[in-house]
């Protein structure tokens, strides 16, 4: 199976959106059997208090038109994230974060509607939307059995247990973020490759990082530096998500960037600063969708936290970094094993914490 990735970064214009998929996928040659874009392509998430119901479409609206249009034009199944307009099924009013799967002739195939809403470090996904069925969804593209999975679902194993046992051999998981340590925000050459994706980023840099400041000429400054310069009243005290003893308050700032040519992101210096030792700083670089608020860049740079715990428990449970290797194809064995069982591990303690499938049923799937 061939499969087209196709990142871009949506806006709160849902005509504008349906104009940049265009233009996007404009670029394919036809040769792929799925064309997978991100969450939200539709109309972007905005701020926490942007009205989704207003901006939700029905299955048969505009975006899902355009979708079409294109699968048909490029023979390809396609999948891509929207906001359902709730119907008559009794789900209550709120809108649907919705994958939609059109097929090579311009049909509606299949939906998932996301289960696993993201209620996690400070922000509440519930408030605005509602929770599909659990169920799994299931697709085939190309005789090939596809699964259905939208961002914050890979948190729970559970849903991918319940994806192969429906046949699934492939995941797709739409997202709407990339996330990561210095090590990646230091690689100037992944920060282009995202941001000629249109894909947003949160990632950690040193405060010796270079920058080039919005509407300053000369010499790039160093992190270190341009927050030094921050006046008091720019900085808010907000929750990077809640840790063993409640929510994990810092205070955080921005200060803009200068946007590169062609990109369609707003780029920014995000920083963080300890309550209990103001000279403790984190620095982030920040490519994000024009009128993304403050809150959202803290909420999104708190999630590189579970990818970190996660690893250290990797490290402890199946050795995650006890290799000794002199070729790369022998040290990606060994973490794709590694990881592999890490994996089993937590779907075998979550079953059993949960009672099980049989005991618990599908109620195991569902955000704290």
């Amino acid at each position: 199976m061939r499969v087209a990735l196709v990142q871009l970064a949506s806006s709160t214009d849902s005509a504008a959106n349906r104009a940049l998929v265009e233009a996007r996928l404009a670029g394919l040659d036809g040769s792929s059997d799925l064309v997978v874009m991100p969450e939200a392509t539709m109309h972007d998430f905005g701020t926490p208090d942007h009205d989704l119901a207003s901006a939700a479409e029905p299955l048969d609206g505009p975006f899902v038109a355009t979708l079409a249009e294109q699968a048909r034009r490029l023979d390809a199944t396609v999948v891509a994230g929207m906001f359902e307009r709730p119907g008559l099924d009794g789900r209550g009013d709120l809108p649907f974060n919705t994958l939609v799967v059109v097929a090579s002739d311009g049909s509606l195939a299949a939906t998932y509607r996301k289960i696993h809403l993201y209620d996690s470090f400070g922000y509440r996904e519930s408030e605005r939307l509602s929770a599909g069925g659990v169920e799994p969804v299931v697709i085939d593209v190309a005789g090939v059995r596809t699964g259905l999975m939208t961002c914050y679902d890979l948190r729970f194993p559970e849903m991918g247990r319940a994806l192969v046992d429906a046949g699934a051999e492939l995941f797709v998981v739409p997202a709407a973020w990339v996330a990561g340590d210095a090590v990646y925000g230091h690689h100037p050459a992944l920060r282009r490759w995202l941001e000629a994706r249109g894909q947003p980023y949160v990632l950690a840099v040193p405060a010796n990082e270079p920058l080039a400041l919005a509407g300053v000429a000369g010499p790039h400054a160093s992190t270190a530096a341009a927050v030094a310069a921050l006046p008091a009243g720019r900085w808010a005290r907000l929750s990077a998500g809640d840790g063993s003893k409640g929510p994990r308050l810092y205070d955080w700032a921005r200060v803009p960037l200068a946007r590169p040519e062609a990109s369609g992101l707003d780029h920014w210096l995000l920083v963080r600063r300890s309550l209990a030792d103001p000279h403790e700083l984190a620095y982030y670089l920040v490519a994000a969708p024009p009128g993304t608020p403050l809150a959202a860049l803290a909420r999104v740079a708190g999630r590189r936290w579970a990818v970190e715990e996660s690893l250290q428990i990797a490290k402890g449970e199946v050795g995650l970094d006890h290799y000794e290797v002199r070729r790369w194809d022998g040290w990606y064995r060994h973490i794709t094993l590694a990881l592999f069982a890490q994996a089993f591990l937590t779907v075998v303690r979550a079953r059993a914490t949960a009672g099980g499938p049989e005991k618990g049923g599908p109620s195991c799937w569902r955000s704290p």
